[in-house]
């Protein structure tokens, strides 16, 4: 081996056993590398690709959940003998599985966040179906707008009630 040093870096613990500086010597081929250098390289590359992949894991796992039990809605909703949503169900499902322990939050957040980030996106093919149907729309205009506004009132008077609620049983825990 030649003498001299190529390279006096410090680099952390995981790279370079202890973060010593590396003073190893060049290497015969005159190749420019710091074998240190190179193994703290090829470990930051090993660690993206891993933390790459447990990420996919990671969003697989929780698409794989929601979907999983919107299929299991779905199947519920076929053994029913009276018509219900089986997006309610799945969402009941969730609400269970979340209350029993079986599922967290942290299972299903970041797709959760995601899909309510881009809730209106889903709203127009619906929008676009409605308007199939205009002249019934119309013909009903009044009993449309009736409904939509008792919808609204009881909407309203559900979410004061549960705010209400929340916060007495949230007062009551801190008083204990």
């Amino acid at each position: 081996m030649r003498g001299g040093l190529h390279c006096v870096k410090r680099y952390e613990a995981s790279a370079c056993g202890g973060g010593r500086l590396c003073r190893l010597p060049k290497m015969e081929q005159g190749a420019g590398f710091c074998l240190t250098f190179l193994r703290a390289r090829l470990y930051d590359k090993f660690i993206a690709i891993k933390n790459r992949e447990d990420e996919t894991m990671k969003i697989l796992k929780q698409v794989g959940i929601l979907f999983g039990l919107c299929w299991a809605g779905v199947l519920i909703e076929k053994l029913l003998p009276i018509t219900f949503p089986a997006s309610v169900i799945a969402l009941i499902l969730l609400l269970v599985l979340l209350m029993v322990g079986v599922v967290r939050v942290d299972h299903v957040q970041e797709k959760s966040d995601f899909l309510l980030g881009n809730l209106p996106f889903f709203f127009i093919p619906v929008a676009a179906g409605i308007m199939q149907y205009k002249d019934v729309i119309l013909a009903n205009g009044v009993a449309f707008v009736v409904i939509c506004v008792v919808s609204l009132v009881a909407t309203f008077a559900a979410t004061v009630w549960t705010v209400m609620l929340t916060m007495k049983l949230i007062d009551r825990r801190n008083r204990k």
